[in-house]
């Protein structure tokens, strides 16, 4: 069965990538975490970096067949660039007078 949205760039791996960068920036790039899903109750997945838990979408779009290898590669950057842009136009600290 073909999946319902287009092959590139691929958006799963663009929309992952753009919340890491934010993150990343926030947080620190070697910043480890662990996450759960109400679809797998009682597993955790634990990553040692936001960028190692992009790398883990983009494998699962190429494993499931859904995308070529580099519309994964091509989304993950178009991603990071949206939240680079965003990041350094519209996400500026607000001052609170006391600078």
């Amino acid at each position: 069965m073909t999946p319902y949205f287009q092959e590139y760039p691929s958006a799963h791996s663009g929309v992952s990538s753009a919340a890491a960068t934010v993150l990343a920036s926030f947080f620190g790039s070697d910043a480890q975490f662990t996450v759960s899903s109400n679809g797998l109750p009682g597993v955790d997945r634990s990553f040692t970096s936001f960028s190692d838990a992009v790398a883990q979408v983009a494998d699962a779009r190429v494993f499931a067949g859904f995308h070529f290898r580099f519309s994964c590669v091509d989304g993950v950057q178009l991603g990071a660039n949206v939240a680079n842009y965003a990041e350094s136009t519209l996400m500026q600290r607000v001052s609170d007078g006391s600078d």
